[in-house]
């Protein structure tokens, strides 16, 4: 059936969806599509802002003096201590995100930024988040929070000033070039041996972990070999390309190893934190703060829970040991539902 009139001569504008005439279209070299006079001045002028240099969007570099966020969102220059069960003065364990997003088409990206800013920092510029430029990213941005205790981020941090952006059309979680970084402050762990239980449950239970973030990629690979700064080489006694080490889980603990590589799913190239590479982005505030609980549960986990004897015999350091001491712990109510619901079925839910 030949096609009428209309169809010959007439193309849906990509924006509003209206049918205009071709001569009447313009075609837009940032995302290739075409549109009506009206639509295409709009988006040009929003491409235009994006371009500009933003006030609240810094450039990749940046990295300003970390402000340290206590439980009653009391902030300092320097990270606080306390004394223990046992006497001991330990460092207190924060933890900062790094949440990258996609802005969605017909809002800017100096809007949606302007938003985050306002209504998580207020008044007081970058004391609570900071937003970055990032070289994965097409159309968004990175938010980076400072460094906080698991009590500021469930009961203080303004969580709409990211899930908002769900209505603005921002993505994360569908956004294949996001990412959700957790950084943990290195000197809060106990000892090497603390370290040493924490990376090993880790990578000995990287089935169980890629089911609970919600991908597997290549910037935070969950290859052991690579961790460890192995090499495959060829051994003239077996006659077979056998792996090598150049570390160990002990001697990455005690800092006598080193990791060279630092988009594996643990990367322990920054000097003052201990950084997950290896969760699934999202917009939902609930996926955030089940991360920020997973790494606070494990922390504690394997400081407390866990015994020599026990983790030689590998049932410390089993992942169903570790879900059913989280069920038991109310403070990790959100980790153990989404255990529950990812380990188990293995879903795409958020």
């Amino acid at each position: 059936m030949p096609a009428s009139e209309e169809e010959e001569i007439n193309t849906f504008c990509y924006s509003c969806e209206e049918p205009y005439p071709d001569d009447e279209m313009y075609f837009s070299d940032h995302d290739h599509e075409m549109r009506c006079a009206g639509c295409s001045d709009e988006h040009e002028e929003s491409m235009n802002e994006d371009n500009d240099d933003s006030s609240y969007i810094h450039n990749y570099s940046y990295k300003p003096s970390a402000i340290f966020i206590g439980n009653d969102g009391q902030k300092s220059y320097y990270s606080s201590e306390y004394t223990d069960d046992e006497g001991k003065l330990r460092s207190q364990l924060y933890m900062g995100f790094e949440l990258e997003l996609e802005v969605g088409r017909g809002v800017t990206r100096d809007a949606c930024a302007e938003h985050v800013a306002d209504t998580i920092n207020g008044n007081n510029s970058d004391s609570v988040v900071y937003l970055k430029e990032d070289g994965s990213i097409q159309h968004g941005f990175e938010i980076v929070s400072h460094p906080m205790t698991l009590d500021f981020a469930m009961n203080h941090f303004k969580w709409n000033g990211i899930s908002d952006l769900i209505r603005k059309g921002c993505k994360s979680w569908d956004a294949h070039n996001c990412g959700l970084h957790i950084h943990m402050s290195r000197n809060a762990f106990a000892d090497e041996k603390h370290l040493f239980k924490f990376f090993k449950f880790l990578y000995d239970n990287n089935r169980e972990m890629k089911a609970f973030a919600g991908r597997d990629v290549s910037y935070a690979k969950w290859d052991k070999t690579a961790f460890l700064n192995g090499w495959r080489d060829y051994d003239d006694t077996t006659g077979t390309y056998q792996v090598q080490f150049n570390g160990s889980y002990m001697k990455h603990a005690k800092g006598q190893g080193y990791n060279d590589d630092r988009y594996t799913a643990v990367n322990l190239q920054n000097r003052h934190t201990i950084e997950l590479r290896f969760f699934r982005p999202s917009l939902n505030p609930n996926t955030v703060l089940a991360a920020l609980q997973f790494c606070e549960a494990l922390f504690t986990y394997t400081d407390k829970e866990c015994n020599t004897k026990q983790v030689m015999s590998g049932s410390a350091l089993a992942f169903r040991s570790f879900a059913s001491w989280v069920k038991t712990q109310q403070r990790y109510s959100i980790l153990s539902e989404r255990i529950a619901v990812r380990c188990s079925t293995h879903g795409d839910e958020q």
